[in-house]
């Protein structure tokens, strides 16, 4: 096999007919296909095959499936894709018929006429969005622009899968009749009673306008379709909380945070993965949570270091949040949002041991061993005090409601040995210790004997 032309092949068709089953018959319904080489399916917009990297031979036939569960009653949409050479062995030609019965009964016929479908010879072009951003398995989509034709789909013969790698895309439509969906078992099939009042005599959910078996089929057919849908496209993030977040400037275009590392919380759509960037370079990827029956889902990122360094603190840095979709590889991304980061006040040491005002950081000499430290900080802080990049205490901070500066006292408990020190002082906020101050000036002292 030649792997540069692996390539995807891709159609999509469409047809109307009915279903004239007879009253009370439970559904049961087997879709066969032949295919050359990989093939996905949709049935009313519900992906139920997908093995798009497989190699294959046509037969009759290569899958049969069951596809009771997503009949609808009235229109039912089936999509296919097929694929030669992308992601699989295929090469040469392509190939693509199907057959569906129902009940013992063939509803649409191999070599079947009145199929929609999408590609070219050698072509690998996906069929676009429709006006309304719909996609090519959607069962309101707008294929009418699309050529009709019969199957099989025969590279050999036929206008598309001649030669991999290529593409094609092939849309069906059917209907059940009024007959059909009426008048069903309760052993089943609740899908196609369209009545909520006779839905709900057989024993049925009636949810969202629709029939259902239970409330777990219908929870689960939702997140099916969500899953489905979560595989194609992204949204641009929407952010609802910048933790720590102090105001916007008057611009409007500047973000000032206390925290140099604000926990950052939005929406985006689900199956889409979240990274950030700061000065358009990433720093980490987001956690994606929930989102399975709603389509949306939560994001949150707490940085693990500091967005920027300590020396970049107050000036103008950028921020951008991007959605990456894993299946199709769509990017969808936030606009820059320009933030500052003003670090939390640090304290002021004013007193070291009997040094009752520390006028210079180097070259003290004290005689106690376990030296009184007092100082000043921002109220609503706690101060914590660090000899020798140590951490030996947190101090007591008292009064400074009515002033917003509160003053700060701590005394060792262990006594310190003869010799050079090192002392500084970190301010947190009370209620968010995540919220850190820069250090305060460092002091070097000299214990004597």
């Amino acid at each position: 096999m030649n792997k540069k032309l692996l390539k995807n092949l891709i159609f999509i068709f469409l047809i109307l007919f009915f279903i004239p089953l007879k009253k009370t018959t439970a559904i049961q319904a087997t879709l066969k296909i032949a295919h050359n080489d990989g093939i996905q399916c949709y049935l009313n917009g519900y992906e139920f095959i997908n093995t798009l990297n497989e190699g294959q031979t046509e037969r009759y036939w290569n899958k049969e499936i069951d596809v009771s569960n997503y009949l609808r009653a009235n229109q039912n949409l089936l999509a296919c894709r097929v694929s030669n050479g992308d992601g699989n062995p295929g090469t040469g030609i392509g190939y693509f018929d199907v057959e569906l019965v129902i009940n013992s009964q063939i509803i649409i016929q191999r070599g079947s006429s009145g199929w929609k479908y999408f590609g070219s010879a050698g072509s690998t072009t996906p069929p676009p969005d429709d006006a309304f951003s719909r996609k090519w398995f959607a069962v309101d989509y707008n294929d009418s622009s699309w050529p009709t034709a019969s199957t099989p789909f025969d590279g050999r013969s036929g206008p598309v899968l001649k030669r991999a790698p290529d593409d094609a895309w092939f849309r069906k439509f059917f209907s059940l009749s009024s007959q059909h969906s009426s008048g069903q078992s309760s052993s089943g099939n609740c899908s196609l009673i369209t009545n909520q009042t006779e839905c709900l005599n057989r024993s049925c959910y009636w949810i969202n306008s629709a029939c259902w078996e239970s409330r777990e089929d219908f929870s689960n057919q939702t997140a099916y379709r969500i899953k489905n849908l979560s595989r194609n496209g992204c949204w641009q993030p929407t952010i609802h909380r910048l933790d720590h977040y102090l105001k916007p400037s008057l611009n409007l275009t500047e973000f000032i945070f206390e925290s140099p590392k604000p926990l950052i919380t939005g929406l985006v759509k689900y199956g889409n993965q979240i990274e950030i960037y700061v000065n358009d370079k990433p720093i980490g990827k987001a956690i994606v949570k929930e989102g399975e029956l709603t389509g949306v889902a939560n994001f949150y990122f707490k940085p693990k270091t500091n967005l920027v360094s300590t020396d970049e603190y107050l000036i103008p840095q950028k921020l951008k949040i991007v959605a990456f979709n894993p299946y199709d590889g769509s990017v969808c991304q936030t606009k820059d949002l320009i933030f500052i980061i003003r670090p939390y006040p640090a304290p002021i040491i004013h007193r070291l041991g009997e040094i009752p005002y520390v006028f210079q950081a180097d070259r003290l000499i004290i005689k106690t061993k376990k030296p009184l430290i007092t100082g000043l900080v921002k109220y609503g802080s706690v101060v914590d005090i660090f000899i020798d990049e140590k951490f030996v205490g947190r101090a007591n901070v008292k009064e400074g409601k009515n002033t917003g500066v509160a003053n700060f006292y701590f005394t060792l408990k262990d006594p310190l040995t003869p010799g050079e020190h090192r002392l500084y002082a970190i301010a947190k906020k009370a209620n968010q210790e995540d919220i850190v101050s820069l250090p305060s000036q460092v002091f070097y002292f000299t214990v004597k004997e």
